[in-house]
């Protein structure tokens, strides 16, 4: 595989067992819908679902995220807060929240994926880069939160200006981050 000798610890395998951990938790109210009570129409849905996914994976098997010191992970929870905050992610967190029901189980899980990347990748990738480096029940706890932050800003009854509030809520994250443990690993 081209890609192999850039991947550190199985990244696509990982990430795509976080993304149906994580994000499958999110979408399964447009996945019930699409599947009118039919177990085959909801695992093609997530089958596209998953694929847009597993292709987001494929620009971090060229960069590594895994290992980074405080200074890049602080980087990251910066952009994922700058980028939490633009109106675009708006916009494609309320199309991730609806669901079109022309389209077949497996056009509807590919958009569903293509809108919840644009709305939460940077949100995976600064929670695996944070992950990634710190004990085994830290990271666990770390996913269980940033799933329950997912399935808020996805809930209808959240307004831009909190999700705008969260992406603010990133950068002081990053910015303590940054200033607390400068040079450092978080687990060290």
């Amino acid at each position: 595989m081209l890609l192999a000798p850039a991947l550190h610890h199985s990244l696509i395998p990982g990430w795509l067992v976080m993304v149906i951990g994580m994000m499958i938790p999110t979408v399964l109210r447009p996945m019930l819908k699409v599947s009118d009570d039919r177990w085959t129409r909801a695992t093609v849905f997530l089958g596209g679902y998953v694929f847009v996914w597993g292709l987001a994976a494929i620009p971090l098997a060229l960069m590594p995220i895994t290992g980074l010191g405080s200074f890049a992970i602080g980087g990251l929870w910066i952009l994922a807060g700058v980028v939490q905050v633009l109106p675009s992610t708006a916009r494609a967190l309320h199309a991730c929240r609806g669901l079109r029901r022309t389209d077949g189980p497996l056009g509807a899980g590919a958009r569903q994926g293509i809108w919840c990347v644009r709305s939460c990748w940077l949100l995976m990738v600064a929670t695996v880069a944070t992950a990634s480096l710190m004990p085994m029940i830290a990271s666990l706890g770390l996913m269980i939160i940033a799933t329950a932050v997912m399935l808020w800003e996805k809930s209808r009854s959240v307004s831009v200006t909190s999700i705008r509030g969260l992406g603010i809520t990133f950068i002081i994250l990053g910015a303590a981050i940054m200033v607390l443990a400068p040079g450092t690993h978080l687990h060290g």
